[in-house]
């Protein structure tokens, strides 16, 4: 080769002929191809065998070429592969040219493996070449196989979970994206009705009085990042209310913008029904033990009642004022009558009414009754919060749990010592468990017993878990305890160590609401109206009955009085239309005061009724005596309450 002075020899593309550029560029596409490409012509023969396709198959490309490419097909499909050729050639029909389809493909060592084939045709000349470019998926194929293994997994896990699986959309909507056939049973619709376009919101199945507390906890897990944990209800498609355990947190996106809500619902209904029950008990318990204080208290105040009688009866009988000693009867019948109301209160079943309450009335309230309970060898000491911090709470509930840990701390001094009874108010800098720093209001129980260890402070809120010995102990106290605390927002702390006594510190959120005051009887304020009109007052209680009529006709009214329903709707006949209000006790032999009242009505519509009864309004309820909303004067009134209440209803009458 002849290479002039001050040239260069050039090797580059420019100095070839264009056929000789293009096939360097199909060789180098050929070898640095990462697919598999295997060209055959009009008769089956191998032509081109890639580097790809000889790692592919085992075969070097000198091994197969001139070869018929069945060698690389397993049968059936290898005895097939001439015939579909011949009839593409004569027939132009064609299978896979120019679309491509999965295929098994046969290596040198026998065995097979899965590839993704696309073919077209192509001439060199005269000659119909086809190029087939292979590649194989068995890594594909395996790993499509386990995702679909784990979402079967996944989708049976969450099939089977004790509850409803969810996920909603993190805007002001939340719709429902996702839920579990679990929710069928739980609200009615199933999955595919719940997350159709335009369907169901998380917060369309959360009970109205509820709704607040569940769109609170959203919107601090969008704060905060936390993860939320709920005690709420739901109604369903009929209505009914179930309780439920709503556990879950918020899902963002690549962006770290809100994406989703995901949790699980799971339904504690029977879980709620069962503590409720338990409570009961537990309450009944309670009484049961305080009988015998209360017991006490009331011989004592029996013998005043007397001795106050026997008192006044002396100075009648000569001829003094015994005004002031019978005073101090009436307070000290008040004081029996307070002190009945109460254990009442205590002992039946209520539902939970959630209001601002103050943890200083609370305490209050059950101070008398706790005295009775601890017994004389233990000295309790209160310290009520001077700045009167309120709670979001259900005052039972909170006596409940006070007269759990009182019990608690008087088992833990078999021997005597101190109970200490707190209320204070207390800001949290750092968090306390699942508590925010911020305002809270603490009760706190402490008592000089015998303490606990660290393991046993641990397991102390499990349930069933107890420290006192066989037959004395459910092991529900203190986990009921635990439930009810964390239902209103708060936690408990407990500090402990053996032979340095206990300390519960119950932390619940301060609120700024005014409390609802405790109803509290009150000394008339000032002597009641007089009024006129004609009552008949129906009392099966000989000395109630003269009592009420004494009252009722010093105010001016014509009062007639009986202790017999069946007199008593003699004398409704007698009066006819004179009678202007019927006063009749609920619970008496014969016929109760609500059938009475239907009897009268039926024949003189106008006639006013009003209930007195010994028991509560709520007791009556619950045993089905009278309906929801019927007010009951509660026995032992005040004559001011009588006087209000009759000449409300006489006032109503005549207008």
């Amino acid at each position: 080769m002849l290479v002039s002075m001050g040239e260069s020899p050039r090797t580059d593309s420019a100095t070839k002929p264009p056929a000789a550029n293009r096939d360097a560029r199909i060789a180098s596409v050929l070898e640095t191809a990462v697919d598999g490409i295997v060209i055959i012509d009009e008769r089956g023969t191998i032509d081109t065998f890639n580097p790809a396709a000889e790692q592919m198959f085992g075969w070097t490309q000198e091994e197969v070429r001139g070869r018929n490419v069945r060698m690389l097909m397993p049968e059936p499909t290898a005895g097939e592969h001439d015939g579909y050729l011949e009839a593409y050639l004569r027939t132009g029909t064609r299978g896979i040219i120019g679309i491509g389809r999965e295929v098994t493909a046969l290596r040198k060592d026998g065995t097979t493996f899965p590839a993704q084939l696309g073919v077209s045709e192509f001439r060199d000349g005269e000659r119909r070449l086809f190029t087939g470019i292979l590649r194989d998926v068995t890594e594909a194929k395996r790993v499509e196989r386990e995702l679909l293994e784990s979402k079967r997994a996944l989708s049976s896990f969450i099939e089977n979970l004790p509850g409803t699986a969810y996920r909603c959309s993190a805007d002001v909507e939340r719709r429902l994206e996702f839920v579990s056939a679990g929710c069928a049973a739980m609200f009615g619709p199933d999955p595919d009705e719940m997350t159709a376009p335009g369907g169901s919101t998380l917060e369309h199945y959360v009970h109205p009085d509820d709704a607040d507390v569940v769109r609170t906890a959203l919107e601090a897990a969008v704060r905060d990042g936390e993860p939320y944990r709920l005690l709420h209800r739901v109604r369903n498609r009929a209505g009914e209310v179930r309780w439920v355990l709503d556990h879950g947190c918020l899902v963002r996106g690549a962006d770290g913008a809100p994406l989703a809500f995901e949790g699980i619902v799971i339904d504690v209904t029977e879980r709620k029904q069962l503590e409720q029950e338990f409570l009961q008990a537990q309450k009944m318990e309670a009484v049961g033990r305080l009988a015998g204080g209360i017991a006490h208290d009331f011989n004592n105040l029996l013998t005043g009642i007397i001795s106050g009688c026997t008192i006044a009866e002396s100075e009648i009988e000569k001829g003094r004022d015994a005004t002031t000693v019978l005073g101090e009867v009436r307070r000290e019948a008040r004081r029996g009558a307070s002190m009945t109301r109460q254990l009442l209160d205590f002992s039946r079943k209520r539902v939970n009414e959630l209001q601002p309450v103050h943890l200083n009335d609370v305490v209050s309230e059950a101070e008398g009754i706790l005295g009775n309970l601890i017994g004389e060898d233990i000295e309790m000491c209160v310290e009520l919060d001077a700045s009167e911090g309120r709670v979001v709470a259900d005052a039972a509930q909170l006596g409940q749990i006070l007269m759990n840990l009182v019990v608690n701390a008087r088992d833990a001094m078999p021997q005597g010592g101190r109970l200490g009874i707190r209320v204070l108010a207390e800001e949290l800098r750092q968090p306390l468990g699942p508590l925010a720093p911020g305002a809270y209001v603490v009760l706190e129980v402490s008592d000089t017993g015998h303490g606990m260890d660290e393991a046993t402070r641990e397991k102390i809120f499990e349930p069933f878990f107890t420290t006192k010995e066989r037959g004395k102990g459910t092991g529900l106290g203190l986990s009921t305890v635990f439930g009810i605390v964390r239902e209103f927002a708060g936690t408990v702390d407990v500090r402990s160590q053996p032979g340095r006594g206990t300390t519960f510190r119950l932390y619940f959120p301060r609120t700024d609401a005014p409390a609802v005051a405790p109803a509290a009887g009150a000394e008339p304020a000032h002597e009641p109206a007089r009024g006129s009109g004609t009552i008949l007052v129906v009392e099966d209680e000989p000395l109630v009955r003269a009592g009420i009529r004494h009252f009722l006709e010093k105010l001016g009214y014509d009062v007639r009085v009986t202790g017999d329903p069946q007199e008593a709707l003699r004398l409704v006949d007698e009066l006819g239309s004179e009678l202007d209000l019927l006063l009749t006790d609920i619970v008496m032999p014969g016929m109760n005061g609500p059938e009475l009242a239907r009897r009268v009505a039926a024949g003189l519509p106008h006639v006013q009724v009003a209930f007195m009864s010994a028991y509560s309004d709520a007791a009556l309820v619950e045993q089905g005596r009278i309906e929801s909303g019927i007010p009951v004067l509660e026995k032992p009134f005040e004559e001011d309450e009588l006087a209000a209440r009759v000449r409300d209803l006489l006032a109503a009458r005549r207008s």
